[in-house]
């Protein structure tokens, strides 16, 4: 039998040469005086319990995949032609923004068709507006814009889950307006 390391230093111990070279070797009275008092086990703890749950959980759950800290979302517009909404879906597109308008006249050639495409396969859209604060630097410019946005957007912004808050599309800053005086 193999005696644990502690349980071979405490009977080496007690030995004595004499005893060894006549063959006497000592008796214990119980296995106390040879082993000193075992450690409690580890699960006692706490903490050492809820780590154990965490674990079996693990192993009996498996990996599990963390959900996506972000959505997966589009910006549309005339550059992508007549769009295909249907492959945006199978492609996973979870949202969409689509331009609306630019400056105080300028409308996108595929907003209609971009707002009520995106709907139809359960992808909410919201309208987008692509500012020329270059062009009109007053606050009436700015007005006069927001305004035309609103004509052209106001049938499409709804509450029925399939519409998205309206946004500026800030891109184009030129060298004159930098962005504390646009902002």
């Amino acid at each position: 039998m193999r005696l644990p390391c502690h349980a071979a230093t405490a009977l080496s111990t007690s030995l004595k040469s004499d005893d060894l070279r006549a063959g006497k070797l000592p008796v214990a009275a119980s296995a106390k005086e040879i082993l000193p008092a075992r450690p409690r086990a580890p699960w006692h703890c706490p903490l050492a319990k809820l780590a154990l749950a965490f674990a079996s959980a693990a192993i009996l759950l498996g990996p599990l995949q963390a959900m996506a800290v972000r959505p997966l979302g589009i910006d549309v517009s005339h550059w992508q032609g007549t769009f295909n909404w249907t492959n945006a879906k199978n492609a996973n597109v979870e949202f969409a923004y689509c331009k609306a308008t630019q400056g105080t006249t300028y409308t996108d050639t595929e907003f209609v068709n971009n707002q009520k495409g995106a709907p139809k396969v359960g992808i909410p859209i919201g309208a987008y507006h692509f500012p020329q604060y270059d062009v009109n630097t007053t606050t009436n410019g700015a007005a006069a814009e927001a305004n035309y946005f609103w004509s052209v957007i106001k049938a499409y912004v709804k509450t029925d889950g399939t519409r998205l808050m309206p946004m500026l599309d800030c891109e184009n800053i030129s060298s004159t307006v930098g962005p504390s005086q646009a902002g």
